[in-house]
């Protein structure tokens, strides 16, 4: 596993998307029940809609497990094309997905394997494939700060 450091803004950010959209042909959000969610976060769906694969009521996605008798989250899948990476590339920057303004904890797949996991509001992330190096993801997105755990 491959930790991420300092948090992916600005161009760092968006070569980090155009990295997972040239290893990864999904990825996914979630939405919890918040009392201050904002329809920012409602309307981030609608401009993904046409993409979207699967969704479904879970107590766990990448990076996240929550407790047994909490409320289950709605994690939503979608595919990676054109239009959804530029939705993505709308956010500043990786740990930005968080509620209220945001569904939560952008997580990126290589089939049904987590490629990238994002906790934003704990502002942490990870690559999880276990054939990428460090000197690959520094030569697609120059600038990161990562660190490889053993």
């Amino acid at each position: 596993m491959i930790n991420i450091l300092s948090e992916p803004t600005g161009l760092i950010y968006t070569n980090l998307l155009k990295f997972a959209f040239s290893r990864c042909d999904s990825f996914s959000l979630v939405w919890r029940n918040h009392p201050e969610a904002e329809a920012s976060s409602a309307a981030i769906h609608t401009l993904l809609i046409d993409a979207l694969i699967r969704e479904e009521q879970t107590l766990q996605w990448p990076g996240t497990q929550l407790m047994k008798g909490s409320k289950q989250a709605l994690v939503r899948h979608y595919k990676t094309k054109e239009s959804t990476f530029e939705t993505l590339n709308k956010v500043a920057s990786l740990y930005a997905w968080t509620i209220p303004a945001l569904p939560e904890d952008l997580a990126f797949y290589e089939g049904e394997n987590c490629w990238l996991g994002s906790i934003g509001h704990e502002q942490d992330a990870f690559f999880q494939s276990h054939s990428l190096t460090e000197s690959e993801v520094y030569s697609h997105v120059p600038g990161i700060e990562i660190s490889e755990v053993c």
